[in-house]
């Protein structure tokens, strides 16, 4: 059986909810992934800004910055141990 490595929890509903959108639980995933992948944020945030409604973009953005903010907070407190 494979070992999974290292599983942060990201609360992805909750940061949702606390936003005030459900439909962004995606976005903040995808926030929380970017902080492990060696692509550029500018580059994610530029590709949200042009797939998402001009008037959804801000909390948008704030999800995923918030999922970004998860996983790198789990890292360093990781580190910390």
């Amino acid at each position: 059986r494979a070992r999974a490595g290292r599983v942060i929890m990201v609360p992805a509903h909750d940061i949702a909810e606390e936003l005030g959108n459900l439909r962004i639980v995606n976005v903040v995933m995808v926030g929380a992934l970017s902080a492990e992948l060696d692509l550029d944020e500018d580059v994610l945030l530029s590709s949200i800004e042009k797939r998402v409604p001009p008037k959804a973009h801000e909390i948008n953005i704030r999800g995923f910055q918030r999922g970004r903010q998860v996983v790198r907070d789990a890292r360093r407190h990781a580190k910390e141990r």
